[in-house]
């Protein structure tokens, strides 16, 4: 958990340089912010087995867009570290620096967005499985996007940590996320890679 740390020792580049090379000349990257964009101090730097409550520097915003972040994914259980103040905190510091975002730790508002990249409309759908609310929303969702859209990604925030193999509701869900219109599943918290269905 130190990577703040290290920013704050060594520089944002000591952590970001090879990441921005990889993401040069990148329409669209699209990435998993499992975190806050808060004024708060921290709560784990420094901090033997700290909580796992995290908050971002609001400065390191822009630098993730020059690093060529395009879309940031909210739907996952760090969303809520600082409570509703640090995500809607979090939403402003993206949108400041000319960064997208979608999806809602308790999938209810600002689930999905649109991005058109050389003229094809890709929709993004998040869904967070721990907050065991509101699914419903994300299938209404997949729905209503799906006319209005060339290409459908769901992002799921869900499985079990480290687990080799996905759970049976994952393939259940999946399933009906792919049945409801969407063309990609990707989805992320494991810590692991998981097999891949087509």
């Amino acid at each position: 958990r130190n990577v703040r740390g290290r920013i704050n020792e060594q520089g944002f580049d000591s952590v970001f340089s090879d990441v921005k090379t990889m993401l040069q000349g990148m329409d669209i990257a699209v990435a998993n912010l499992e975190g806050t964009f808060t004024t708060n101090p921290s709560v784990t730097l420094g901090v033997k087995d700290a909580p796992l409550k995290f908050t971002f520097d609001p400065a390191l915003a822009p630098l993730l867009k020059q690093t060529g972040f395009t879309l940031f994914g909210l739907a996952n259980n760090h969303s809520y570290n600082f409570g509703a103040a640090g995500l809607t905190s979090t939403r402003d510091y993206l949108m400041k620096a000319g960064l997208s975002y979608y999806g809602d730790p308790d999938n209810e508002s600002q689930i999905s967005t649109v991005v058109t990249v050389r003229g094809v409309r890709i929709g993004f759908v998040g869904f967070h499985e721990y907050s065991e609310k509101n699914l419903d929303n994300v299938f209404a969702e997949i729905t209503r996007l799906r006319p209005m859209v060339d290409f459908l990604i769901v992002s799921p925030h869900w499985g079990v940590e480290y687990a080799p193999t996905q759970s049976a509701f994952q393939v259940k869900v999946g399933h009906a996320f792919i049945d409801r219109g969407a063309d990609a599943v990707v989805s992320a918290s494991p810590h692991v890679v998981q097999p891949i269905e087509v």
